[in-house]
């Protein structure tokens, strides 16, 4: 029997490592996210690697907040999260902790 994470080539594992810098997540409608893109948000390789293709973009949260076609997802591997096919995660901020 097949090995499902070499069948998969590892994509399960980007894509959850992708989710752990993820404090957000968002459906968006294609149109939303191509706009996105335009303004300069580059996809993430992994949304590629699944099938089919989706796009995921990291958005700081202040734009998403714009957004109100946003529907929010809870940040996991989830039946909601992987039927979306433009998906828009907020990053954790960086930078020193201030409390």
């Amino acid at each position: 029997m097949p090995d499902p994470l070499r069948h998969a080539r590892g994509v399960w594992f980007r894509l959850r490592r992708v989710l752990t810098f993820a404090r957000e997540a968002y459906a968006l409608p294609r149109e939303e996210a191509e706009r996105l893109m335009a303004e300069g948000h580059r996809p993430d390789p992994v949304g590629r690697e699944l099938e089919p293709p989706r796009i995921v973009l990291f958005v700081p949260a202040e734009r998403v907040a714009e957004l109100a076609s946003a529907r929010p997802l809870a940040v996991r591997l989830s039946a909601d999260l992987l039927s979306a096919e433009c998906l828009v995660l907020v990053p954790f901020p960086t930078g020193p902790s201030t409390g």
